[in-house]
């Protein structure tokens, strides 16, 4: 009996494995030149507003990704957790400011903007609820 419930977790915690490494975005470079790289993909991750400098404004609102969704991200910036999210996306800060570390939110983005200054930007087309 041991033996059939070791092997149903083990089975169970594979899976588990599988479905995470098939979450992992691909994404496509689409424009690098002088001004920066964009790319495009899509991505849900879960993260939380908070707030720090952007250029030359101060307490700018950039999105917080978890640390377990850094892989979905091209690999040139998993060393980055703050995003800024671009101007589109102003109605919704308010309802992304409702989420937390503990209640993470999960939004859904379709293109990543790095500039050579300032945090990279992401495009959000969808807060999943």
């Amino acid at each position: 009996m041991k033996k059939i419930i070791l092997t149903v977790i083990s089975v169970i915690l594979l899976t588990a494995c599988v479905q995470q490494t098939e979450e992992k975005t691909s994404w496509n470079l689409e424009t690098d030149n002088d001004l920066g790289k964009k790319y495009t993909g899509q991505a849900q991750l879960n993260g939380w507003i908070i707030y720090k400098d952007f250029y030359v404004e101060e307490n700018v609102p950039h999105f917080h990704v978890s640390s377990e969704d850094i892989s979905k991200l091209p690999p040139e910036i998993q060393d980055e957790n703050e995003y800024f999210l671009d101007s589109e996306v102003k109605d919704h800060i308010s309802i992304l400011e409702t989420y937390n570390e503990e209640n993470p939110a999960t939004i859904v983005v379709d293109e990543i903007s790095i500039m050579a200054e300032g945090s990279p930007t992401m495009h959000l087309i969808e807060i999943v609820q």
